[in-house]
């Protein structure tokens, strides 16, 4: 009979022990600052927290434009070309040297409506990105040759 009742409670234990860290895994991880300890909240995809707040970020040194713009662009109709030139468009000071190739870190980037999307001609759009990319290939390609 005791020795019943001690399988009982281990089993009582053991379902407590597994129970705990399925219960973890479950909440999501917001992104903080560079170097911050990640936090926990409940789980909720980024395009509906993108989408309900209006803001991304903040940023860090992984994030880049191309990918925040595709997981924002509200329809596939619009290129993500425009979608980042919109983005661009409302957050200035969210890039250095004007390139949409460097956002800033800690940046909280204001999210424009499909309508500001659709106004912006995808190929000048384009035209930029591709501009700012040769800017910063040609900025690294100096920079390499300043170091040696």
């Amino acid at each position: 009979m005791n020795l019943r009742k001690i399988a009982v409670q281990l089993l009582i234990v053991l379902s407590f022990v597994t129970a705990v860290p399925a219960a973890n895994s479950q909440q999501g991880n917001l992104r903080g600052p560079k170097n911050a300890p990640p936090r926990s909240s409940e789980p909720q995809p980024q395009t509906q927290r993108e989408a309900q707040s209006g803001t991304y970020g903040p940023i860090v040194s992984s994030d880049t434009l191309w990918q925040i713009a595709q997981s924002y662009r509200p329809n596939n109709s619009l290129s993500i070309y425009q979608v980042m030139q919109a983005i661009y468009e409302l957050n200035p000071d969210a890039f250095e040297q004007q390139n949409l190739n460097l956002l800033k870190d800690g940046s909280i980037l204001k999210m424009p409506s499909e309508i500001d999307i659709s106004r912006v001609n995808s190929r000048q759009a384009q035209e930029k990105s591709e501009l700012d990319s040769q800017k910063l290939q040609s900025n690294t390609s100096s920079d390499k040759c300043r170091n040696l």
